[in-house]
């Protein structure tokens, strides 16, 4: 590290405090610019007025904020370890495939299908997620009420909207199908597995699955 006081490159051990990294935005700096219209967004978002926010910071009398400190944090700030622990959207715009849901055991003499047709379609995905969102900096931010809703936009994802999730089913090794697959089941006892793929981090998401049942009569 470098002290531009002492022009002494040294090394020292520092605690690192993820705030350093939110300052533009907060309300000590819209305080400082009563016009401001930036939104409250990381470093890694948007690191334009980042010099700035230290300055209005180290001019309110904030211990750490220098020159010193402002150019070690610069440095580090793509380091991986640095970004796991204080970047919020870190790894947000990676998805979780094959995540495995539920398994139904299906019992003996038993038969599952999935239910629908033009009457009725009996199995519904839903994310959490705002009414719409506008865009700011290349970045898309959500406003409005938020409720269970077909389709959202995950952060830094070319799609919009994108569906909710995908959900594939997988009976004794075998991919089957909820709207096609016709009967699962047997004579002996069984598994349905339920996993779901483009699920990402920061969201919450729900599935809604009908079956209807039949007795298996063995043919002998």
């Amino acid at each position: 590290m470098h002290d531009y006081d002492s022009d002494i490159d040294y090394e020292e051990y520092v605690t690192i405090d993820c705030g350093v990294y939110y300052i533009v935005g907060s309300d000590d700096f819209n305080s400082w610019n009563e016009n401001s219209s930036l939104w409250e967004e990381s470093y890694w978002v948007n690191s334009d007025w980042y010099g700035t926010g230290w300055a209005v910071y180290e001019s309110l009398g904030y211990e750490g904020y220098n020159m010193t400190m402002r150019d070690l944090y610069h440095r580090i700030s793509w380091e991986e370890d640095v970004r796991e622990i204080c970047d919020e959207t870190y790894g947000a715009d990676e998805d979780v495939d094959d995540l495995l849901l539920f398994e139904i055991p299906i019992p003996a003499g038993v038969a599952l299908a999935g239910i629908y047709d033009t009457n009725f379609r009996g199995m519904e995905e839903y994310v959490w997620d705002y009414e719409e969102y506008q865009e700011h900096n290349g970045d898309w931010h959500g406003i409005g009420e938020t409720l269970w809703r077909y389709n959202y936009r995950p952060p830094n994802h070319e799609c919009g909207p994108c569906g909710a999730f995908n959900v594939n089913f997988e009976f004794e090794t075998i991919s089957w199908s909820y709207h096609s697959g016709g009967w699962v089941g047997g004579d002996g006892e069984s598994i349905l597995s339920i996993s779901v793929n483009d699920i990402y981090p920061g969201y919450e998401y729900r599935l809604i699955a009908y079956f209807t049942m039949a007795p298996v009569v063995s043919l002998e």
